[in-house]
């Protein structure tokens, strides 16, 4: 689950990276592994998506469930392929470019942060009395990854509803 280059992983991503531990960051949502929100997604949230658009991924994710315990490691990205694939299908011929511009901005998001957690292990490792300092360095890192994302998303794919409107 190294890079994730979908939308639908990168808020479990970015949540993920901010383990405490030097080891890897781990996808990890309420939903499990490549589960997705249709409404607090930040790229389909962007895609002003109609309710039967919401029921459907959903039902995607639905389905989705059941796989994920098969795939881990390697054969992880074919599920996060999949479940990417499917949801673009539900989208609309306006939405699908928004999407896939989307996708990159948060790969890119999400490489940054990677990069991030990298430099802080790296830091850990060689002083582990520099913790505190790494972790620091590390946040600001990914908070100004998350900040980037999120303007570049809004310019590209559209403006993110308000966090109250997101979860009616």
């Amino acid at each position: 689950m190294r890079r994730l280059m979908v939308a639908l992983a990168a808020v479990a991503a970015c949540a993920a990276a901010h383990a405490v531990e030097a080891a890897p960051a781990k996808t990890v949502t309420p939903g499990g592994a490549f589960a997705v929100n249709a409404r607090t997604d930040p790229v389909l949230c962007r895609l002003g998506l109609s309710e039967q658009q919401v029921a459907a991924v959903d039902k995607i994710n639905q389905e989705t469930d059941a796989k994920r315990s098969e795939f881990r490691g390697p054969k992880a990205r074919q599920l996060h392929e999949e479940v990417r694939t499917k949801v673009r299908t539900v989208l609309t011929a306006e939405q699908q470019p928004k999407f896939d511009e989307g996708v990159k901005i948060v790969a890119e998001c999400e490489e940054k942060i990677k990069a991030a957690h990298a430099d802080m292990a790296a830091a850990v490792k060689a002083d582990a009395g520099k913790k505190d300092e790494a972790r620091k360095a590390y946040d600001d890192k990914a908070d100004a990854a998350r900040t980037a994302r999120d303007s570049a998303l809004d310019q590209k794919v559209g403006k993110a509803p308000d966090k109250a409107d997101a979860k009616k």
